[in-house]
């Protein structure tokens, strides 16, 4: 029988190894900002001739789906949309930027009820969909401690330059840092200036490698920018309405970073206990 999967795994090889990348979102931002940063770097990876997947695996209303607020969703547990940006300067057919949402925000019923197995390979088979994914989660949700199996452990940090932001940053790497034992960080910095971002950064490396033993890899700073902040309001990316932006070359610069970074190994969700708790499909 013809295995279409290992002869994609094959290609992948012949092509340098630029395999699917999974990273988990610890985002320290209020959701408007965490959607307008992925958003941004999304449109960089397409800009780059790649593909995207958001998925979102929040249980909430406010998880990285609500990017498309403005967009009907239909009723099912798994909702898959896709976010068009129309900018020339996103060429050919890759100009769309996947959307997942794995769990419905309507009352559960009985036989809304899944294993957690399912969840896994729900998120799995959606991970596999595009060069790169960003899984937004909630940390103390359970299905978080097996999300190493899928991602390797990679993990992206959003934090800003508030005290607040900082601590919650940190916060959210430790009790990740309970659930999974290997994490490969990488952070994202955006404050007033890039000297001030860069200080954010080296703070938190420091004390996350004195305390957590985590070493954090820098993808990018990003700078106040008006342009960014009008975008922003619209729920636009800056590649749409101010290309010649200084921020656009931020975000390509984050975007080929994370490109550049090591496809690791993933295990296969089945691992989970088959008697494992079920979670619930909301």
């Amino acid at each position: 029988m013809l295995n279409l999967k290992d002869q994609a795994e094959g290609l992948r090889t012949l092509l340098g190894n630029r395999g699917n990348k999974s990273f988990i979102v610890l985002s320290a931002l209020n959701p408007i900002d965490r959607n307008s940063i992925l958003l941004n770097i999304s449109a960089a990876i397409l800009n780059s001739g790649e593909s995207v997947n958001l998925i979102d695996a929040n249980r909430n209303s406010d998880g990285i789906s609500s990017i498309l607020k403005n967009k009907p969703i239909n009723s099912q547990t798994k909702i898959n949309n896709y976010l068009s940006l129309t900018t020339p300067s996103i060429n050919g057919s890759a100009n769309r930027i996947g959307i997942t949402k794995v769990f419905r925000t309507s009352e559960v019923s009985e036989n809304q009820i899944r294993p957690l197995n399912e969840i896994l390979s729900l998120i799995e088979e959606n991970t596999e969909k595009s060069t790169i994914s960003f899984i937004d989660i909630d940390i103390n949700d359970e299905i978080t401690e097996h999300l190493e199996e899928i991602t390797g452990g990679q993990v992206i940090v959003l934090v800003n330059n508030q005290e607040n932001s900082i601590k919650k940053a940190y916060t959210l790497l430790k009790k990740l840092s309970t659930k999974i034992s290997e994490l490969k960080v990488n952070i994202v910095v955006t404050g007033n200036d890039k000297e001030e971002s860069q200080l954010i950064q080296r703070n938190i490396s420091i004390t996350a490698s004195n305390h957590l033993s985590i070493s954090i890899v820098p993808l990018g700073n990003i700078i106040h920018d008006d342009d960014l902040a009008k975008a922003s309001k619209i729920g636009k990316s800056i590649f749409e309405t101010f290309p010649d932006s200084p921020s656009v070359d931020i975000f390509k610069e984050i975007a080929s970073n994370i490109l550049k970074e090591p496809t690791v190994a993933r295990k296969s969700y089945v691992s989970a206990p088959e008697n494992h708790q079920r979670v619930e499909v909301q």
